[in-house]
């Protein structure tokens, strides 16, 4: 793993035993969910021991969305 590819930054929140992946910088983004390009990639979850490095989920297609019409 480089440094120099830990271009993002998400919130990782224990929400009723369950961990929820969030990026609340990222406009039209439903709760709970992430944007494409952060999806099933790996990234470090710091912590007081220097940190360890998780994938984000990949959700279910049931819950894809489409910002609208390509132009």
């Amino acid at each position: 793993m480089r440094a120099d590819d830990l271009n993002s930054n998400i919130v990782l929140v224990k929400l009723n035993g369950k961990d929820l992946y969030l990026d609340p910088g990222t406009a039209f983004v439903p709760f709970g969910l992430l944007p494409w390009t952060e999806t099933g990639v790996r990234g470090l979850k710091l912590d007081k021991d220097g940190g360890t490095w998780v994938t984000t989920p990949v959700p279910e297609s049931s819950v894809s969305q489409s910002s609208g019409k390509l132009t």
